[in-house]
């Protein structure tokens, strides 16, 4: 599964900028997503189970075998995606003619237009209520991390999360700040700041 996986992060540069103008990318950038969150509760269960028979003294024959086969199963849609990928001409790494060895993100911003966004809701919601209720947060700082492989809409929920009008009422500040892949905690820090007092500090 992880060399399935790692096929599907080489293109996944190239579908996020598709999907713009792709319905059928668009689509496939989903069903990825969704059984990459299949994939996550699978392996969350398998590795469960295993701790769990490491507790036992005596273990039955053929336990486990259930997860195994789910795991085979979820294996197999992610390869049936990877072989779509071709008709869909999704590059690896975003290349167009190979001569990109790698791709940076471009920086984030707040805004997003959730006429597009499906399939969120119930994510939306859970994130909200833990903001709002402060479920998990000691006297100085609240993180929800918001975790996944890339492409499956991570910044999209939290664009959609950050914009809702709840939150906007909730918090007398809000800023967002986008951290690249060469993370620089005095840059982070410095960006927050501006965003927060409206000045320079370079």
């Amino acid at each position: 599964m992880e060399k399935t996986l790692s096929k599907a992060k080489a293109v996944l540069a190239d579908a996020e900028d598709k999907q713009i103008s792709n319905r059928l990318v668009k689509i496939w950038l989903r069903e990825l997503r969704d059984l990459a969150y299949d994939a996550e509760d699978i392996l969350d269960e398998f590795s469960f189970e295993v701790l769990r028979r490491k507790q036992q003294v005596e273990q039955r024959r053929g336990e486990g075998s259930s997860s195994k086969s789910e795991i085979e199963t979820i294996n197999a849609k992610f390869q049936e995606l990877i072989e779509k990928k071709n008709s869909l001409e999704l590059r690896e790494n975003g290349a167009d003619d190979g001569s990109r060895k790698s791709l940076k993100r471009l920086p984030t911003s707040s805004l997003v237009d959730e006429r597009v966004v499906c399939g969120r809701a119930q994510e939306k919601e859970k994130i909200i209520q833990l903001l709002l209720s402060g479920q998990g947060c000691d006297d100085r700082v609240c993180v929800i991390p918001i975790v996944g492989m890339g492409g499956v809409g991570k910044t999209t929920l939290s664009q959609i999360v950050y914009n809702d009008s709840r939150v906007v009422d909730w918090f007398d500040l809000k800023v967002w700040c986008c951290v690249s892949e060469d993370f620089d905690v005095v840059r982070v820090t410095k960006t927050i700041l501006e965003a927060i007092t409206m000045k320079d500090f370079n």
